[in-house]
């Protein structure tokens, strides 16, 4: 029996660029849209929220000193947290992200009441346990650029 009661606490946000705005990419067909998340630990820094990815490395860069590879400036509000529980199709849930709840209800992932709960935009789901629903699927993120209908 494992008796280890230790979870692993991941964050992820979206890239900032050097603006301090929400970085862009776009598409194939010119589609503008958000840039992706990025995934690690989260370090706040004289003000600025960071992600530290698992692949960083401390970089020797000669006369410049040191550099930290894999520490990526994140918009602050974009950052949210595991709740280390899946979807139906195997997907990592994060705060921030609309899911569909037993194929009827679409909710936002926040944490209240002591744990991660639905936000209550549906009065169907309004502050349940995430855990306390059959099925779940993330449809999209309160972050991107189109949001599907709640």
């Amino acid at each position: 029996m494992n008796t280890d009661m230790s979870r692993e606490i991941k964050f992820r946000g979206k890239r900032v660029d050097s603006k301090g705005d929400i970085a862009k990419k776009i598409l194939p067909d010119n589609t503008v849209v958000n840039a992706d998340f990025i995934y690690g630990d989260k370090v706040e820094v004289e003000g600025k929220v960071y992600i530290l990815t698992d692949d960083a490395q401390i970089v020797d860069d000669g006369p410049l000193g040191i550099e930290v590879t894999g520490f990526i400036e994140v918009h602050p509000d974009t950052v949210g947290q595991s709740i280390d529980f899946k979807d139906d199709d195997n997907k990592e849930i994060y705060e921030g992200d609309l899911c569909l709840a037993n194929d009827t209800f679409i909710d936002e992932v926040v944490f209240g009441n002591g744990g991660f709960i639905f936000d209550g935009r549906c009065p169907q789901t309004q502050a349940t346990q995430i855990v306390a629903w059959n099925h779940l699927k993330i449809i999209g993120t309160i972050h991107d650029e189109e949001k599907p209908d709640a």
